[in-house]
């Protein structure tokens, strides 16, 4: 379509002069829509986002009323077709080899091996969807020991499966589909930051493509080799510290102590407890200050009051620490060590009055938004933005990032892992309390909640070693990459990437 305009093939480009001119391109991209009303508003969507590229200063816009009816049917009908002569040939292909075997039996006794192999006819894909044979995708498998000769000395590899090949072969395949197909934002989140070379690992919760790729398996077992690496299960609270203050929790539903009594008894045990656990236990004495007895009904709780009231009681003895140099602040401002705009919490390490790196980033949308998973997906990707680029500013261990939707809190952990390769792994997902009486629940979680504050007090700083992935920035999609291989009419019955409960 730039090429389109740019060129000037007719004096006033529209997009029905472009449908009159550029038949097949169209027919091409819409036959992958169900319907001729999606295909239409994401070619509307696309001429316009070529137009204003193309000529940012015009204020015309460019006419996109066409009727592309006659080419949706034409497209839908060649690609029937197209399915239909597959599998008569595959049909054939099985009858014929069917009948070379029982031919050969009946002559010589034997089997012959090489029948169905040399055919490809079990290959249930035949062609890949963005121009890939057979050929390649036997290739792809071939490679899946991890033993090949393309990878490089800092390859990921998990069980002796090449993770940072298959990765690479993953982005390959995501760059044809976004020039043909596009990507929608709450259905292909993985794809989209994987274009960004981001892998989110998120547990059970893959994407089909990435998993075809991959593989489930490889994907659950390199999000536990990260979470080792990066955190310490045997960091718990003191068992006697925690089992002191569950017995005065479990008290709160039983008898009617009033806030001051039950915060002296946690203080109480607070004076014997570690620096680590008196610092976990700021967070039950944030919680009963503000937390209210019960669950407010009819009112919807506004992401201001999310913050305040719920989530700030949480995060802010976790990640603040002024004695060793760590801040955290409310921000929703733009801050210098990232190219992406206005983190609703930031995270950084203070030396001597002075902000010098960053160390974690904080987004938050109020309960309601998991009606709309477009914007809760975008936080998502807002967040893999805000951490890439301070990784590549600065010669980090690794981030701290944090989604909150509502009262659903995820913690991830964002690191490069090779030149080629930035994860975004899950360490924890829990939900805040909404109200005094769901703290005991609320507890059971604190020994994960101290490896995560662990984590963040070891990995987030600066690498000792001169060893660093960040000598060439790496590509990350720009806004106007970004809109150019998103659509914006989501076919019925596709479900979002992430759910956030």
């Amino acid at each position: 379509m730039k090429t389109f305009i740019k060129t000037k093939v007719v004096k006033y480009p529209n997009l029905a002069k472009f449908c009159e001119n550029k038949p097949e391109v169209v027919k091409s991209y819409v036959k992958h829509f169900e319907t001729q009303d999606e295909a239409e508003k994401n070619l509307r969507n696309k001429i316009k986002l070529a137009y204003k590229e193309e000529k940012p200063g015009h204020k015309k816009c460019i006419g996109t009323a066409c009727d592309i009816s006659s080419l949706f049917a034409e497209a839908k009908a060649e690609e029937s077709f197209s399915a239909c002569g597959w599998r008569v040939l595959e049909e054939s292909v099985r009858a014929n080899a069917a009948t070379s075997v029982h031919s050969t039996e009946h002559d010589d006794g034997g089997v012959d091996n090489d029948v169905d192999n040399d055919d490809g006819a079990d290959n249930d894909g035949r062609f890949n969807d963005y121009g890939a044979d057979d050929d390649d995708s036997n290739d792809n498998d071939s490679n899946d020991d991890g033993d090949n000769d393309d990878g490089s000395e800092d390859d990921i590899i998990v069980d002796k499966f090449n993770l940072s090949l298959a990765f690479k072969q993953f982005t390959e395949y995501l760059q044809a589909k976004g020039k043909q197909v596009g990507f929608y934002v709450d259905c292909n989140l993985q794809e989209l930051l994987a274009l960004s070379n981001v892998l989110l690992l998120k547990t059970n919760e893959h994407e089909a493509s990435l998993i075809e790729f991959i593989g489930s398996q490889n994907l659950n077992n390199y999000q536990h080799v990260l979470i080792e690496k990066y955190t310490d299960t045997s960091n718990n609270v003191e068992p006697l510290t925690f089992n002191s203050i569950m017995a005065i929790l479990k008290t709160l539903n039983k008898f009617k102590f009033t806030r001051r009594e039950i915060k002296e008894k946690i203080n109480d045990v607070a004076k014997l407890a570690n620096d680590d656990d008196y610092q976990l236990i700021d967070i039950l004495i944030n919680c009963i200050n503000k937390l209210p007895d019960h669950e407010r009904l009819h009112e919807e709780v506004c992401e201001t009051e999310l913050i305040c009231t719920f989530l700030d009681s949480i995060i802010t003895p976790l990640f603040h620490d002024v004695n060793n140099g760590k801040l955290f602040r409310w921000l929703n401002t733009m801050v210098y060590d990232t190219d992406s705009k206005r983190p609703d919490g930031h995270m950084s390490q203070l030396e001597e009055r002075i902000i010098k790196l960053p160390t974690g980033f904080v987004e938050v949308k109020p309960s309601k938004s998991r009606t709309n998973s477009q914007i809760t997906h975008e936080d998502s990707i807002r967040l893999s933005n805000f951490c890439k680029d301070a990784l590549e500013k600065n010669n980090m261990k690794a981030l701290i990032a944090i989604q909150a939707v509502g009262y659903y809190v995820t913690f991830y952990m964002f690191t490069q892992e090779s030149s080629d390769v930035y994860v975004m792994c899950e360490l924890l997902s829990i939900n805040a309390p909404k109200s005094i009486s769901e703290l005991p629940e609320f507890f059971t979680h604190f020994d994960q909640l101290k490896q995560v504050m662990l984590c963040y007090k070891e990995r987030s700083c600066l690498k000792e070693d001169s060893t660093s992935y960040n000598s060439t920035k790496k590509h990350k999609l720009c806004p106007s990459e970004m809109k150019s291989v998103i659509n914006v009419k989501k076919p019925k019955g596709t479900h979002a990437s992430i759910s956030f409960k």
